[in-house]
């Protein structure tokens, strides 16, 4: 080594170039699993999968849900409806691809967009999302499966029973006995709650983050369970709620939606028809631009899709405040969401951290 070459400094920073930060956060990539088959052994068809992964992960879900739509759209006439609610189609564009970029659904746009801005009751806001994200999270779902993005199994299989139950639970004995006033600020609260613990989370640049849950073992079942358990009550009472982390998030939101769904619809048959009317009109939308967000946020650095979190928080709190301008009892109620969500959400992610450096 040349005597003129210089050394790196060690604990002295360097600033990043334009370039070299654009490639960290918007090329960084999500971990994908490793080809089953090595290249030289593959066959024709396994290497036309593996060359085109992405675009078969984006078109594969859109095209069979374009294809069923517009079948059952033209038997029935549904494009009619377009001329009437395509306010929520346009809506839906943005929300699909948030919901499929994410670790929330679609339906953390449509829930306040509809309550808030169009004045539709919650119970009904809450349905369509349980409705749309059925069928968007679920192609986005699709999309991150063929892609070969890594999902933690673990989180999927436990997170998704425990939310069953408690989506179940809130629909049979709890959302009936909350008001709709009460309802819209408890879904802004804890969703804002949950933007602040991961601001926080996220500014300790040296804390350690897992592709998968290491030491896998009872009680971090049990606690994988209660905590979908808690997001599934909120689903019930919102329609979005369980989301743990990217992209495995969007498997769950899509499980947890489509029993939301099906309760509503078949066990109380009580889905409005507002509801399906935004459902019919955002079908067709959210099958092209869920599984296009999964596919841009694939290329994203986790930090910056957490930037986008802490934007749609603040701004949802702040406009409902502004909307709904609740009155004193209300308004030490969403505080105090505000709160306790943040002391759960920090307590998870510090209790997360204890299991994991000590390995219980």
């Amino acid at each position: 080594m040349s005597s003129t070459e210089e050394l790196p400094v060690e604990g002295v920073k360097t600033r990043r170039t334009p370039k070299e930060f654009f490639v960290k956060y918007f090329l960084a990539g999500q971990k994908t699993k490793e080809d089953d088959v090595e290249s030289g052994q593959a066959s024709p068809f396994d290497k036309f999968v593996s060359n085109n992964r992405k675009a078969i992960g984006i078109f594969v879900p859109m095209i069979f849900v374009q294809t069923f739509y517009w079948l059952l759209a033209y038997e029935n006439e549904l494009w009619r409806l377009f001329a009437t609610r395509y306010e929520m189609s346009l809506v839906m564009m943005f929300g699909a691809a948030i919901g499929g970029a994410t670790a929330e659904g679609g339906g953390a746009i449509a829930f306040p967009v509809l309550t808030l801005a169009f004045k539709v009751p919650a119970t009904t806001a809450r349905d369509f999302a349980f409705m749309i994200q059925t069928v968007g999270m679920n192609s986005a779902a699709i999309t991150v499966l063929l892609m070969g993005i890594l999902v933690e199994r673990h989180t999927l299989i436990l997170a998704s029973i425990g939310g069953s139950v408690g989506t179940i639970m809130c629909l049979e004995f709890l959302d009936h006995r909350i008001s709709p006033d009460l309802k819209k600020m408890i879904f802004v609260s804890v969703f804002f709650s949950f933007a602040i613990a991961l601001f926080l989370l996220n500014s300790d640049k040296k804390r350690k983050t897992f592709d998968k849950i290491q030491n896998f073992d009872l009680k971090k079942s049990i606690l994988l369970v209660v905590v979908g358990f808690a997001g599934g009550v909120f689903s019930g009472i919102s329609g979005s709620g369980l989301d743990v982390a990217t992209p495995t998030t969007v498997s769950l939101a899509g499980i947890n939606s489509a029993v939301g769904f099906f309760w509503r619809h078949q066990m109380q048959h009580a889905i409005q028809p507002l509801a399906w009317e935004y459902f019919a009109v955002c079908v067709p939308i959210v099958s092209i631009f869920a599984p296009l967000g999964s596919f841009i946020s694939s290329h994203f650095h986790r930090q910056t899709l957490a930037l986008f979190i802490y934007i749609l928080e603040t701004v949802a709190i702040v406009s409902a405040f502004a909307i709904i301008q609740p009155g004193l009892v209300l308004s030490i109620i969403s505080v105090s969401i505000v709160v306790v969500g943040f002391l759960f959400y920090y307590l998870l992610a510090y209790l997360a951290g204890w299991l994991f450096s000590t390995n219980v």
